[in-house]
């Protein structure tokens, strides 16, 4: 699959917010709060990824996804995720779950050409064009993950549940 990825550092009041949460209302709400602002901030790159994608059969547009969640082995090894990183965003290619058998596995061929052919990028362009976006929204999302996630919590606990 190709995939690329973007760093967001800093926002250190937000994740002492996130911390607090997961504290206060378990590791699991506080995560669920940080999956929710990633998944809304990959958006743009998805739309722009999906735009630029050459689309003879639309297989290939058809496959980009956005998936959140736990960082991989791959991750690590790049740098993109250490001890302390919760969770990660991805917007990917190629195949996947949902592809037929065989999926779109000339995904990175396009992407990045080969001997006989001129790549077409795609994905990095989107990524590159709308980071600054996404960057913006993951920080008002989150703002409002965790509003939402506090309001339903302590609504919750006010009704006796914990």
């Amino acid at each position: 699959n190709a995939m690329i990825q973007t760093k967001i550092r800093g926002l250190k009041e937000l994740d002492k917010i996130l911390g607090e949460i997961a504290k206060e209302y378990g590791q699991k709400e506080g995560e669920k709060t940080l999956r929710d602002a990633l998944r809304n901030a990959a958006k743009p790159v998805l739309v722009e990824a999906k735009a630029k994608a050459p689309a003879k059969s639309g297989a290939l547009r058809d496959s980009i996804k956005v998936s959140v969640g736990k960082p991989n082995k791959a991750d690590y090894e790049s740098g993109s995720a250490t001890k302390d990183t919760v969770a990660v965003a991805r917007v990917k290619t190629g195949n996947t779950k949902k592809t037929n058998a065989g999926g779109v596995w000339y995904a990175n061929m396009v992407e990045y050409g080969t001997e006989r052919q001129s790549p077409v990028p795609y994905l990095r362009p989107a990524i590159e064009s709308q980071s600054d976006k996404s960057t913006a929204i993951f920080v008002e999302e989150l703002g409002k993950s965790i509003d939402k996630s506090v309001k339903r919590l302590r609504a919750k606990a006010n009704k006796g549940g914990k």
